[in-house]
């Protein structure tokens, strides 16, 4: 394995996370904008 690209709910963030740097994945992280659309400004 190369990497590991995180796309799952906000919910989900840390346990994906956490797997990933268990496994010694090298990981690239984005924390979402915001957890509602209007939140997000345009």
């Amino acid at each position: 394995m190369d990497a590991v690209f995180i796309a799952v709910s906000e919910a989900a963030h840390e346990e994906a996370r956490g797997a990933a740097l268990e496994a010694g994945a090298p990981m690239f992280y984005e924390p979402p904008l915001a957890s509602r659309r209007d939140q997000v400004i345009r």
